[in-house]
């Protein structure tokens, strides 16, 4: 997966990096609770509503630092009025590290 022109793995401070989407709601939920200022319409259930309440399309990406979680953005998308539109509502989240 390409985000933002990063793909794959990278290295940010000495530490290794990786960029992908969320393999699934447990996944997706524990790094959100993890990270201090998380909110509701970021979470799993919030994207799957507004999916089949109204037809946005969630997608959901997380960066790791090694094998932890450390950020993370829920993307809603569809087409309106024939142009592709995207928000993050109260997104990125991120862990830090004080």
């Amino acid at each position: 997966m390409t985000v933002c022109g990063v793909k794959g793995r990278r290295s940010l401070s000495g530490a290794t990096v990786r960029i992908g989407e969320a393999h699934g709601r447990d996944e997706w939920n524990s790094a959100l609770v993890r990270a201090p200022r998380n909110d509701l319409l970021q979470s799993w259930e919030w994207g799957e509503f507004k999916q089949h309440s109204v037809g946005w399309r969630p997608t959901r990406v997380l960066l790791w630092r090694g094998d932890e979680p450390m950020a993370g953005v829920q993307l809603l998308s569809r087409r309106v009025l024939g142009v592709q539109s995207a928000h993050a509502l109260r997104g990125p989240w991120w862990q830090d590290d004080e």
